[in-house]
């Protein structure tokens, strides 16, 4: 639970309203004066009682300022001016111009620097819609509304926040803005509550910028800055967050680079792993196509690298049945001042593989498709089959795998699911023997 929610439940316990005193006949009498709907009340303190109520009283009002200052909080959010609707301005990294535009038109552009997507298609606005919350979230809905955000394009929702999201430094500077990227970056967020759990309690008539206005995915999720570490929380079924779990784990013991999941409150969190480096997902580089030919392709034009990186991490894919691997859930890391690509983002989102659709784990490996597809891809692609046979590829045993489900509750017969992996593993290791 959030710092605003613990504040309001205490604030529900203790008293509302201030104490008074009266001189009846040379002796001091104490009441407790309060209102309740719409009509003033007074009750009578016993002398016993009266440091109990002045106690709660003085925490009720230090409460009070504290959850003020919270809510006063962070900067506030930006007004859409002319020039930012018209989108007249910079796409900044950190605080050096890597692209110019003029009422939406590219005038300038850095090439090495700028981000992928308007490197590829020149185009401020997809950029801009790309950084924002999805719409068909619930929480999503509540947010705007909380905001008192009323625009109907993506590509002007995100101004609301600059166009600045957590994992990468890109942003956009207004034409006439005097703002540095210091003034923009994110701090303390008190929206949390709203994009996770659609929590409406938090009510200030002077909206704040937030990162969760930028953060996309269709599940219910938040950004939350725990000890200046932000932590990105996600909602989802008891599969879900299994799956999530232990195929984390699993990469992590096969030494496959992977975000470390938690389960926390009934939901899963993991670090933002985009610290050191700018964060770019696949579909600014190459758009929405993400079968294997096509992504592999790519990658082989930057680095050889970072191609056999992706086939890794697809041949770990296929080992979990994560079959919802696209291009907004793979990656690449950039440096955050060259604009170097420097490898492949680590495993992350593997919340619909395994148990998730298939909860009786009973297809049999032979006839999967998503299996056979991918040895078909390796199989038939003469440089992806160069690479894969450049790998050395981890071993998976009985013993990994009871590692991963220490303190997991496994919704599935574990016998069966040991079986699923080891076979799975078996035809993705033997295939080109």
């Amino acid at each position: 639970m959030g710092k605003i929610s613990d504040i309001l439940q205490q604030l529900n316990t203790l008293p509302s309203g201030y104490i008074s005193k009266k001189k009846i006949h040379g002796d001091i009498y104490y009441y407790f004066q309060y209102s309740e709907n719409g009509k003033q009340y007074s009750k009578y303190i016993p002398r016993k009682d009266l440091l109990s109520y002045q106690s709660k009283i003085s925490l009720r009002n230090k409460l009070k300022e504290e959850l003020k200052a919270i809510l006063n909080s962070g900067k506030a959010q930006p007004l859409l001016t002319k020039n930012a609707r018209n989108l007249n301005g910079n796409v900044m990294m950190q605080n050096i111009v890597v692209a110019s535009f003029d009422n939406g038109i590219l005038t300038y552009l850095d090439e090495k620097r700028a981000p992928l997507s308007i490197i590829r298609n020149k185009d401020i606005k997809s950029f801009l819609s790309s950084r924002t919350i999805d719409d068909t979230r619930r929480n999503s809905r509540i947010l705007k509304k909380l905001l008192m955000i009323n625009v109907t394009d993506d590509n002007l929702l995100s101004l609301y926040a600059h166009g600045a999201v957590i994992t990468d430094n890109y942003w956009f500077k207004t034409k006439g803005s005097r703002l540095n990227y210091e003034d923009i970056i994110f701090e303390q967020d008190i929206y949390h509550e709203v994009a996770l759990d659609g929590i409406l309690e938090i009510i200030t008539s002077k909206p704040r910028v937030t990162p969760q206005i930028t953060l996309g995915g269709s599940y219910e999720k938040c950004w939350r800055k725990i000890k200046n570490e932000w932590w990105i929380y996600k909602k989802g079924n008891t599969n879900e967050l299994f799956s999530e779990m232990f195929s984390s784990r699993l990469a992590f013991y096969l030494n496959i680079p992977t975000v470390q999941y938690e389960l926390i409150d009934n939901n899963i969190r993991c670090k933002n792993f985009a610290t050191k480096y700018n964060f770019e997902p696949l579909s600014a580089l190459i758009g929405e196509n993400y079968n294997y030919e096509t992504v592999f392709n790519a990658l082989i034009k930057i680095k050889r690298s970072i191609a056999k990186q992706y086939l890794l991490l697809s041949w770990f894919d296929a080992l979990v049945f994560n079959f919802d691997r696209h291009n907004d859930n793979c990656g690449l890391l950039r440096d955050k001042k060259t604009g170097e690509i420097v490898s492949l983002a680590p495993n992350f989102d593997n919340n619909l593989s395994l148990i998730a659709y298939n909860q009786n784990l009973k297809t049999e490996n032979k006839d999967d498709a998503f299996l056979k597809n991918y040895i078909k891809f390796i199989k038939n692609n003469k440089t992806a089959k160069e690479l894969f046979s450049e790998i050395t590829l981890p071993k998976l045993s009985k013993e990994i795998i009871d590692k991963c489900l220490v303190d997991l509750v496994c919704p599935i017969d574990v016998n069966l699911l040991t079986n699923y992996l080891l076979n799975r593993y078996y035809h993705l290791t033997s295939f080109l023997k």
